[in-house]
């Protein structure tokens, strides 16, 4: 089998084009994999942000225990000063 140039010009040139296409290709297939990535941590930073809203009703609740508690701590305060001037 004998090609002339051209043909083997043009087998050349198909070959190129069919490379470029492969090229095209593989940065698509790079950039759904970057994308697919972009997702999971985007999926991770939606989970720790749910966890976080779950964890802030308790975090109040705990707030204001803490404020009952020193609301009556300063009860207790007052009354032992009002024991101490009865005392004096």
């Amino acid at each position: 089998m004998c090609y002339s140039m051209l043909e083997v010009v043009e087998g050349a040139l198909c070959l190129l084009e069919a490379l470029k296409v492969l090229e095209v290709m593989r940065c698509v297939l790079v950039c759904m994999l970057e994308a697919v990535e972009g997702a999971l941590c985007l999926m991770e930073v939606l989970d720790a942000m749910h966890c976080l809203l779950l964890s802030m009703p308790e975090a109040v609740e705990g707030a204001l225990c803490m404020l009952e508690d020193v609301e009556g701590a300063l009860c207790l305060l007052g009354l032992l000063e009002v024991l101490e001037v009865s005392e004096a």
